[in-house]
């Protein structure tokens, strides 16, 4: 078991660095002429958050870095009595996908393959959901450390991926000519952007998970910081959402630090 941990936790590594060149790339070079943010401007709608709510992405690979570099740490280390190395490795594959497929979607956006991007989004959505639910029975045998360096980074991934799938998919419908089905274009990002909120409740009702949540916090102020100016209705809804699951997270904190109190 240790020595197939150990070709995982090199391969996660290296498949983490492919993602950062690749990404990379798409800003620097950028991939086919254009950057990712001028692609989705290419479709306007009004659930695109104001661009500085990207910045989460260093967030996003700082964790996803931590996670790989703990785990190579690990697997060359000597055997931990509470380390669950079954799990973890399975972890490992997957997360090797998520990489796989993280840089498809990019290719696939940088190329205007819509469609397609969206098709590997849902995988890539899919994946983080497999490995976040294979983290689950585990949140009583972890450290904080481990629960740092292996549950937090794919809360905050799949918080993120859960808005972008929502994005990408807005994004297709402009792309496609879809007129709304009668719904007006701030009627739908307002449903889209409780669709979102809901998500974060859920997660913080069903799993106490305050970075989930807080990350969707994140996109929602992002969409209110872009488009609550022009969009009065949008602005409303997304300050309104935000408010209400900041609130969520606050009584969830307060619940889980009073239970930690009185089992001490």
């Amino acid at each position: 078991m240790k020595n197939s941990f150990k070709t995982w936790a090199v391969l996660g590594l290296l498949a983490m660095i492919a993602v950062i060149i690749v990404n990379a790339m798409a800003v620097m070079l950028p991939l086919n002429g254009m950057s990712t943010g001028a692609i989705s401007d290419r479709y306007p709608n009004l659930f695109v958050p104001a661009g500085f709510t990207f910045s989460i992405w260093s967030v996003i690979y700082s964790l996803l870095l931590t996670y790989t570099i703990y785990h190579l740490i690990v697997a060359f280390s000597a055997p931990g009595a509470r380390i669950p190395y079954h799990t973890l490795e399975s972890v490992l594959n997957l997360f090797v996908v998520s990489c796989f497929l993280n840089i498809s979607w990019i290719f696939c956006w940088h190329y205007l393959q819509v469609r397609l991007s969206v098709i590997v989004m849902l995988l890539f959505l899919s994946t983080l959901i497999y490995i976040y639910r294979k983290l689950l029975p585990l949140r009583g045998e972890l450290t904080v450390t481990q629960k740092v360096c292996t549950r937090l980074p794919f809360s905050v991934y799949l918080g993120w991926i859960s808005v972008a799938t929502i994005a990408n998919i807005t994004a297709l419908l402009v792309d496609m000519g879809w007129q709304g089905a009668g719904i007006e274009a701030a009627t739908w990002s307002s449903i889209m952007t409780v669709v979102a909120t809901l998500l974060g409740i859920y997660f913080l009702v069903k799993f106490k998970d305050l970075a989930y949540a807080l990350v969707i916090a994140w996109a929602l102020y992002g969409i209110y910081s872009r488009q609550g100016a022009d969009n009065a209705m949008v602005g409303n809804v997304a300050q309104a959402c935000l408010i209400l699951l900041l609130a969520g997270a606050v009584f969830t904190f307060i619940r889980k630090k009073s239970v930690h109190t009185a089992v001490d």
